[in-house]
């Protein structure tokens, strides 16, 4: 069945994030699917690290990645990603461009054809995807509300975050489950 904890618990998360990025560096466990496997590990640390839900990064394109500031583009605002989310992006369009010749101007483009984005439903679907691999059921929206979590314990108001994730302030929970 899986592993069943409070979702916005920070140790859960990373165990989550931990196993993700393990599957999408070990391609002898999913002959084929090598792609998949990383453009999931950067979509969730992409979620985790930046707050923002996952079906707004599918029509990104890669100049709206700063590598350098650690920052995507979203909606005109620069929000700013982990090391990790960038190393994620950087593993998915490598090897995008070793198998496919080109990455695509799109940050998470379409693994079969580069030329197009991926489908926000795509990017959704993913997430059973990764569920099935690594016995974890984290949700997209569970990433992003853990995110809120960690950043309120840090002290971020509510329009700080609304700013970040496009969620309403009056909107934003802070409890824990």
């Amino acid at each position: 069945m899986g592993i069943v904890r409070p979702k916005f618990d920070t140790g859960f998360i990373q165990e989550y994030l931990d196993r993700v990025e393990m599957l999408a560096k070990t391609p002898a466990f999913f002959r084929g699917e090598e792609l998949t496997a990383m453009r999931a590990w950067a979509v969730a640390e992409l979620a985790f690290s930046s707050g923002v839900v996952p079906t707004r990064l599918a029509g990104l394109l890669s100049s709206d990645r700063d590598s350098v500031r650690l920052a995507v583009r979203i909606d005109g605002r620069w929000i700013p990603i982990t090391e990790k989310a960038n190393a994620a992006i950087d593993t998915y369009r490598s090897h995008l461009a070793a198998h496919r010749g080109n990455p695509g101007n799109f940050l998470l483009s379409n693994a079969s054809d580069p030329s197009i984005a991926i489908s926000p439903r795509s990017l959704t679907l993913g997430f059973g995807w990764i569920r099935e691999r690594v016995g974890i059921h984290v949700a997209a929206v569970d990433l992003v509300n853990a995110f809120t979590v960690e950043m309120k314990a840090r002290g971020m108001s509510a329009r700080e975050l609304e700013y970040i994730t496009g969620i309403p302030a009056h909107r934003i929970e802070f409890r824990r489950r």
